[in-house]
């Protein structure tokens, strides 16, 4: 039961919680940049929030099953789609500190799962592991 109850906290922790605390973290950082245009719309920034989402999942994964090559991955491309915006050095220097952020956030939610899963005597994580083939 502990193990559900960690899972689905990990979910909150890693979607709306991670998304607080990297707005938090970026907050702290200085003003949002504002761009002006029809650029920046509602779907602009929902798809980041998704993105978010999506990356803090995928080293969550990463992290649980010992895929280092996962987490290389999601920055690799994080940094090819963020590319031609790397030239100018406020927006990167934002960039780099929301994607720092959010890869510090999901990895302590992971080692917190592991903690929980260790503490919780289920072992679930370890047993995910075996089924897929990791150590």
């Amino acid at each position: 039961m502990i193990s559900l109850l960690a899972l689905l906290a990990a979910v909150w922790l890693i979607g709306p919680a991670g998304t607080a605390v990297v707005r938090g973290v970026l907050h702290l950082c200085g003003p949002r940049f504002a761009t002006t245009g029809s650029s920046t719309s509602h779907e602009a920034l929902r798809s980041g929030w998704i993105i978010g989402y999506l990356e803090r999942a995928l080293i969550l994964v990463g992290v649980l099953f010992g895929s280092w090559e996962v987490i290389a991955a999601v920055i690799a491309l994080k940094t090819v789609s963020r590319y031609k915006e790397l030239d100018d050095q406020i927006p990167a220097e934002y960039f780099l500190v929301g994607s720092l952020a959010s890869l510090a956030w999901a990895v302590a939610v992971a080692v917190g799962l592991m903690a929980v899963d260790g503490a919780g005597g289920d072992g679930w994580i370890q047993a995910a592991r075996t089924l897929v083939g990791s150590t």
